[in-house]
């Protein structure tokens, strides 16, 4: 700014000050000139302007004493020392004070010494306020911060990339860690070259989809790891610029978990619906069936030992009989059946029908069982539990097939469920706690998924012959007893099927014994309550001819018409549990309060466990599982009149 020789035409040095003044005023930055003494010799009007002092406050001042002392810094007290000793000069000195009058602020000082003819030792101090820049400077470090702990800590991966080229800037450890990967493994490369996404020539047009509408997203996008583990992600990627440069953010979410849940609850979903339709065939089924086998058993009781008609009626109560087994598979998906619930042994359970399971066996098919002793009990009804042991084992011996042979092993024990083993089933399909554990293995070929994943669908069957009820009927079992089950399968290693049931605290109950074939007569008058014409005939005809008189009503409400006028003379009432109008627990409830000691036998096609609750303490005599002979009902109704 200012050289040693002058041109012939500058000003003498009288006016050379002066002239120096004139050329600093003119300056936009803050500049001060001092003396050899660091006294200020003279200030810009920006100066003036920018601290909010006066000349009479500064000039002849050491600069050391201005304001408060802010300017009395060591390491300033070097520079300017060095630029008066050393003649240097130094620059970008960087001061955040507390000044008077502005608060605080952040300067950045460049200083150097002046020669001029006359005015030796000058030294002139330029001062730039950087107090905005810093704080824009400072936020933008603070967001940068923000920014990386988020992109660090994300729980979704995200993949930044070139926006022209499609190469991999960056990536987060969430990102690396879903894909088995390394930094090194994947940064500056494309992104369809890696082939995570699978078609190479597919990626290459969604990203240049990307680069023309500057979004993409897709909700289920397969993804494979470098293990080879397959993956379910949601994909969203966005276009956006970071100083004039295009940069593309690709937010990756694991999305595997949520998937199988989802797929698990449309099962689930899918299951109650046809169980829902099963329950409801069966339930007219059983109604039908209740006045087939009530009026054949009544007619062949009627009939001489040597009547030629009594194989024919035989064979049609077999028949029903059959179709009523049938009922029950539907019944036992449906989760239906009737509330015959007590502590079962599941292991003395197992060994009681293995003889009878080994006879329907092929002979190349062995049953080995591993059963531990002394388990606690599982409350359940025992003829489900019979019957899904026995589906079970059956099918592993059909899996294995005649040609093939091989072994069926069944195991129990005890699984305790904590959250940790709970996490491998559907959501609230089984709580933590104690639970008996049945496993049924077959060293068969195994399953695929496909296969897997319908195999416990009504009428699903890989066998010619079969009806496909078995496993769906043992599915309906294990739920309507809150248990869980679940199957392992790979083709060439054979199938498990793992069951779960709660372990229970009571002990077992006796139950009542039978009554005597020569006993089922008797008298009274008995009202049947059943909305099924058919069932109440028969059950009307086998009453009256075992000796009871019998009334009838189609519906509950009619029922406690009939009953208001004749409670004292009505000694047990046979009630249907399902029914328009008023179904059998407010019938119930209401007989109960008309006359309170009357006797009610329950029946039913099916119920839900949770029936034995609801029951409970209502004052029900006892139950009849529909469909029914003429001897068992009157057996029903002798044993109920009998009880206390």
């Amino acid at each position: 700014m200012f050289g040693r020789a002058q041109p012939a035409h500058s000003p003498q040095p009288a006016d050379a000050f002066a002239y120096l003044e004139s050329i600093v005023d003119t300056v936009r930055e803050p500049l001060i000139v001092l003396s050899k003494q660091l006294r200020v010799k003279t200030a810009n009007r920006s100066f003036y302007r920018t601290f909010q002092v006066t000349p009479a406050q500064t000039e002849t001042c050491c600069i050391y004493d201005l304001g408060n002392g802010q300017w009395n810094i060591p390491r300033l007290r070097t520079l300017l020392d060095e630029i008066l000793s050393q003649n240097k000069s130094f620059e970008s000195f960087e001061v955040d004070q507390e000044f008077p009058g502005i608060g605080r602020k952040s300067m950045l000082l460049n200083a150097r010494r002046l020669r001029w003819e006359g005015h030796t030792g000058l030294i002139l101090l330029a001062i730039e306020d950087i107090t905005e820049p810093r704080r824009k400077e400072n936020e933008l470090k603070v967001s940068e911060v923000r920014y990386r702990r988020l992109f660090e800590t994300a729980q979704d991966g995200i993949l930044i990339l070139d926006g022209e080229t499609g190469k991999i800037i960056d990536l987060n450890p969430f990102l690396l860690e879903l894909l088995g990967c390394t930094h090194a493994e994947l940064l500056g490369k494309e992104l369809w070259q890696l082939g995570l996404f699978g078609d190479i020539d597919l990626s290459q047009k969604a990203f240049q989809k990307l680069q023309d509408s500057g979004y993409i997203r897709y909700d289920d996008l397969p993804l494979e790891a470098k293990s080879g583990k397959r993956l379910e992600v949601e994909f969203v990627s966005n276009v956006y610029h970071v100083n004039h440069t295009k940069v593309i953010q690709c937010n990756i979410r694991d999305v595997t978990e949520r998937k199988r849940i989802e797929e698990k609850l449309r099962y689930t979903q899918k299951l109650e619906s046809l169980g829902v339709l099963a329950g409801g065939v069966a339930h007219d089924f059983n109604n039908l069936l209740t006045s087939i086998l009530g009026n054949a058993s009544l007619v062949l009781g009627e009939l001489s030992p040597s009547s030629p008609h009594r194989s024919k009626l035989e064979n049609l109560i077999t028949a029903g009989q059959r179709a009523a087994d049938l009922t029950r598979q539907l019944v036992a998906y449906a989760g239906k059946g009737p509330f015959i619930v007590a502590p079962v042994d599941l292991s003395d359970l197992v060994r009681q029908i293995s003889n009878l399971v080994r006879a329907s066996m092929p002979k190349n098919v062995q049953l080995r069982l591993d059963l531990q002793d002394n388990l606690p009990g599982v409350q359940a009804d025992s003829s489900q539990i019979q019957q899904l042991i026995m589906n079970l084992i059956i099918n592993g011996a059909e899996a294995l097939g005649e040609e093939q042979g091989g072994t069926v092993v069944v195991t129990t024990g005890v699984q305790q469920v904590d959250d940790h083993f709970q996490d491998a089933f559907a959501p609230k399909e089984i709580l933590p706690g104690k639970y008996i554990c049945l496993e049924v293995h077959d060293t068969g070929y195994g399953m695929d998924e496909e296969t897997k994943a319908k195999i416990f669908d009504p009428f699903f069957t890989t066998k010619f012959t079969g009806r496909g009820l078995g496993l769906a009927a043992v599915s309906g079992i294990v739920r309507v007893h809150r248990g869980a089950l679940k199957v392992y399968s790979t083709p060439g290693k054979g199938t498990t099927f793992k069951v779960l049931l709660p372990a229970a605290e009571e002990k077992s109950l006796k139950e009542a014994g039978a009554i005597p074939q020569k006993d089922l007569t008797g008298s009274g008058l008995i009202l049947v309550v059943d909305d099924e014409e058919m069932v109440g005939r028969t059950a009307k005809s086998v009453l009256r001819r075992y000796g009871y008189t019998v009334l009838m009503a189609e519906n509950g409400r009619l029922a406690l018409d009939v009953f208001r006028e004749i409670a004292d003379q009505v000694r047990l009432v046979l009630l249907d549990l399902n029914m328009p109008v008023m179904g059998g627990e407010e019938t119930l409830r209401q007989l109960k309060l008309i006359h309170a000691d009357v006797r009610v036998l329950l029946s039913s096609g099916y119920n839900e466990m949770e029936a034995v609750r609801l029951f409970t303490g209502k004052g029900l005599v006892g139950f009849i599982q529909k469909p029914y002979t003429a001897a068992q009902l009157a057996g029903k109704i002798r044993a109920a009149l009998e009880a206390a």
